[in-house]
C-alpha cells in the first residue's frame, strides 16, 4: 500500500509504502549537492544510489537503479494524488537516468538561511 511520495526542501525524493505485514518502508533518493561560494547558492549534482529504508528491523539497503524503477512502477498504480504522482514521476525519471537530475529539478538553488 502506498503511503505517500514527496520531495524534501533540499530536493531529495522519498516514496513511502507498507508491505503485506504492515511494515513501513521508504525508497529514498538523497540529493547530492554542494555549496557554491561566494554566491550562497547550492548546486544539485544529482542523486546518490537509491536506498530502501525501514521494515521491522529498521534496515537500510542500497538498491540497484533497476530495482528502484521496479518498486516505483508498482507504487504508481496505488497513487491518485496529483502532487504525489508528480513527485513519483521525478523519482522515476531520476531512476531511469541513474541518478542524474531529471527535468523539473533546478540545478542551482538558494542556500537555506539560518534563523
Amino acid at each position: 500500500m502506498a503511503l505517500g511520495v514527496e520531495m524534501g526542501r533540499d530536493g531529495s525524493l522519498v516514496a513511502r509504502f507498507a508491505d503485506e505485514k504492515g511494515n513501513h518502508h521508504s525508497v529514498l533518493l538523497k540529493i547530492n549537492a554542494r555549496p557554491t561560494a561566494p554566491d550562497g547558492m547550492i548546486e544539485r549534482l544529482g542523486y546518490f544510489k537509491p536506498m530502501l529504508l525501514g521494515g521491522a528491523a529498521g534496515t537500510a539497503l542500497v538498491l540497484s537503479w533497476s530495482d528502484c524503477s521496479t518498486l516505483l512502477a508498482a507504487l504508481r498504480s496505488m497513487l491518485v494524488d496529483e502532487a504525489q504522482l508528480k513527485s513519483l514521476g521525478l523519482m522515476e525519471a531520476t531512476s531511469k537516468k541513474r541518478g542524474e537530475l531529471p527535468p523539473g529539478i533546478e540545478r542551482y538553488v538558494n542556500a537555506p538561511r539560518s534563523p
